[in-house]
C-alpha cells in the first residue's frame, strides 16, 4: 500500500491550485485525477474512503488502496435543477462560465443568494437590465446591495417561478403570483449539492448535511481530524470562502498540524 502525506481527492476547480501548492511544501502528494503508475491521469479515477485514512483508488478496473496522513475531500458539486427549467441555451446555470450572446440586454437571475450576486461581475457592459427573483423575502440589506447596481431593473421576491415559455427571441418566467418576467436569458443560481453520495463518509465518520456539503471548522478540518473540505463541498459556516483563501487556511492548518507530529517525534 502506497503512503502519501497528503491526498486530494476529487476534481473541484479548487483542487488544482491546492495541489500545486502542496506539492510546492511536501514531497508526498497525491491527487486522484494523477492516478497511480503508468497507466494514471485517466481523469476517470473513482474513490472511496474506507477509514479515517485509507482511500479506495479504482483506475482501469482494478482497485489500489492509498494511505495518506491527511485527506483532502474535493469531490465537486452538480447543480440543483428546478423542474420547471427546460433544456435550451436561453437558460443556463448560474456557476458555468457565462458565453452570453451580444444581443441580449436583458437578464433574470433566479436566486439571490451567494452565487446569484456573483453572477453581477461576470456580466458583460453589453447587458442593460437585470430582473431578480427569489422564493425568499428578501431582508432590506439583501435588496439594498441589489438595488446598488445599475442594471438592477427590478426585484421580485417572496414568489417562486412555476414554468418557463422558452422561444427564439427570450423566455419568460412564469411567477406563482400570476405575474410573468421576460427576459432575453435566464440564469439559474438556485445552489448547488455536494457530490459526496458515493464517498464513504461515514467509513470515516463523517456525515454529508441535506445538501451533500461538509460543515468544517475555520481551518477547513471536517469533524473527523486529519481530514479536510476543498471547494463547493464546503459547507456551513465557511462555504463563501474563495479557492485561494481556501487552500491558504488548509496550508496553514497542516504546517502547524506536522510541525507538532514532527516535535512529538
Amino acid at each position: 500500500m502506497q503512503r502519501y502525506d497528503i491526498a486530494i481527492l476529487g476534481n473541484d476547480p479548487a483542487a488544482r491550485l491546492f495541489v500545486e501548492l502542496a506539492r510546492s511544501r511536501y514531497e508526498h502528494v497525491f491527487w486522484s485525477e494523477d492516478g497511480l503508475g503508468a497507466e494514471g491521469g485517466q481523469n476517470s479515477n473513482r474513490f472511496h474512503l474506507l477509514d479515517e485514512q485509507t482511500v479506495a483508488v479504482e483506475q482501469a478496473g482494478t482497485v489500489h488502496r492509498i494511505r495518506a496522513d491527511v485527506l483532502v475531500l474535493a469531490p465537486g458539486v452538480s447543480h440543483r435543477r428546478p423542474l420547471w427549467m427546460p433544456l435550451h441555451p436561453r437558460m443556463r446555470f448560474g456557476i458555468e462560465q457565462p458565453d452570453i450572446p451580444a444581443s441580449v440586454r436583458r437578464v433574470a437571475i433566479v436566486g439571490c443568494g451567494q452565487s446569484g450576486r456573483a453572477m453581477l461581475s461576470r456580466l458583460p457592459a453589453f447587458v442593460k437590465q437585470v430582473a431578480w427573483l427569489d422564493a425568499r423575502r428578501l431582508a432590506d440589506a439583501e435588496r439594498h446591495v441589489l438595488l446598488q447596481s445599475a442594471v438592477c431593473s427590478e426585484i421580485h421576491d417572496r414568489t417562486s417561478v412555476i414554468a418557463a415559455e422558452v422561444s427564439d427571441e427570450n423566455v419568460t418566467l412564469l411567477l406563482e403570483d400570476t405575474r410573468a418576467v421576460s427576459a432575453d436569458m435566464v440564469f439559474v443560481c438556485c445552489g448547488t449539492r455536494g457530490a459526496t453520495a458515493s464517498l464513504g463518509l461515514e467509513k470515516a465518520g463523517l456525515r454529508a448535511d441535506d445538501a451533500g456539503k461538509l460543515w468544517c471548522n475555520e481551518d477547513l478540518q471536517t469533524w473527523t481530524s486529519g481530514i479536510y473540505a476543498l471547494g463547493g463541498v464546503i459547507g456551513y459556516p465557511c462555504e463563501s470562502l474563495s479557492a485561494e483563501e481556501q487552500a491558504s487556511r488548509i496550508l496553514r492548518s497542516l504546517a502547524e498540524q506536522f510541525e507538532t507530529l514532527a516535535l512529538a517525534n
